[in-house]
């Protein structure tokens, strides 16, 4: 391996230049930076368990130029439940490049990682728009796992909604719905790919699901049976997104675009270096594909939304979904692709053809 560089897994003494290497932006039309606070580790743990820094260093100053992180969450795969790893937070410090033989050691740090109670490959999720990442990555070059496009998955963001009655047949859902909500999660999470499995103690979790209250859930109830369901989970308590500068056409136009943003009813874009006010919409399920009643739980939560103080809502379908299609996700929403991928150095195992759908607050 080259002298210049080694690979290692970080230590808790690290925290402090990870944290500020996880911050340089994420590529993209609009550059995004992901802050953790108060900590790393809670910002991730809504991930996942078994949390592992993988860290390229500088080996005359022991600075760490690349960062790569790994998580372990119970996932639907084929209508089972699975053990699947998470790739994120993937960073390399501006003005390095790391040969073929540094990216290979790296990779290999992190395979390491796989334990035999978990599938024998990864998920990992890259923005659309982000080329200089998928130049790197979907090349599949030798000694580089095999990045392997599953999947896309759409990001919405919508404007909140100031109204303050729910729609017809919408009910805000408490502890006595829980038997029914997780029934619900589980039966729907099994007709995708890469939905999260949920239960009673996963929604209890104060790590896997902080502050995704059972009192942030809606419904939809038809003769006391509940029929669909979403829920608002704000993270800002932990992760919070900032665009760190607006391309040059933006700032010259932004007041002008913003306006006619409010004229449509469509989520301005937010300054440069401020907190991007925004919260999930998570745990959607429907009993049946009816657009109906995906349009009544989004305008619930668009409510939540305005009570959590929040700007924007964010939404992720997978591509293809029929909620794509509706008046509001076309002429009011914001929209990003994101490509979702298996990586593994072995040969991948077959998946039915289901669609794919992970969870976008995960990701």
């Amino acid at each position: 391996m080259s002298k210049r560089y080694i690979c290692d897994f970080a230590s808790p003494s690290d925290e402090p230049e990870l944290c500020k290497l996880a911050c340089i932006p994420m590529q993209g039309k609009l550059p995004m930076s992901l802050f953790m606070h108060p900590s790393r580790q809670d910002g991730l743990a809504v991930q996942g368990d078994r949390l592992s820094t993988a860290v390229v260093r500088n080996a005359n100053t022991n600075e760490i130029v690349c960062m790569g992180v790994r998580t372990v969450r119970k996932l639907w795969i084929n209508g089972d439940i699975s053990r699947v790893g998470y790739l994120s937070g993937l960073r390399v410090k501006p003005g390095i490049r790391l040969t073929r033989r540094v990216l290979s050691e790296f990779y290999t740090r992190i395979n390491l990682q796989q334990r035999v109670d978990e599938v024998s490959f990864d998920l990992t999720s890259i923005m659309a728009d982000n080329h200089r990442a998928k130049r790197l990555l979907l090349r599949n070059v030798a000694g580089m796992p095999t990045y392997h496009k599953i999947g896309e998955m759409v990001t919405c963001t919508l404007p909140i909604c100031r109204t303050k009655r729910f729609p017809h047949g919408v009910v805000r859902l408490d502890v006595r719905w829980l038997e029914q909500v997780v029934g619900l999660l589980q039966k729907v999470g099994a007709m995708y790919q890469m939905r999260p499995f949920v239960n009673e103690a996963i929604l209890a979790s104060s790590t896997l699901s902080r502050n995704l209250c059972l009192n942030n859930f809606v419904g939809l109830e038809i003769k006391g049976k509940l029929v669909a369901c979403a829920a608002l989970w704000d993270q800002r308590a932990y992760k919070q997104a900032v665009i760190t500068q607006l391309p040059r056409n933006f700032q010259r136009w932004q007041s002008y675009i913003n306006w006619g943003c409010q004229c449509i009813g469509r989520t301005p874009i937010p300054q440069s270096e401020q907190h991007i006010q925004m919260v999930y919409a998570s745990c959607i399920a429907l009993s049946e594909q009816r657009r109906d009643w995906g349009k009544k739980l989004i305008a619930a939560l668009r409510m939540l939304a305005f009570e959590h103080n929040a700007k924007m809502l964010v939404l992720g379908l997978p591509a293809g979904h029929e909620l794509l299609n509706t008046r509001l996700l076309r002429q009011k929403a914001w929209k990003c692709r994101s490509l979702i991928c298996r990586v593994s150095y072995e040969k991948l195992p077959e998946l039915e053809s289901r669609p794919v759908w992970p969870e976008i607050a995960v990701l």
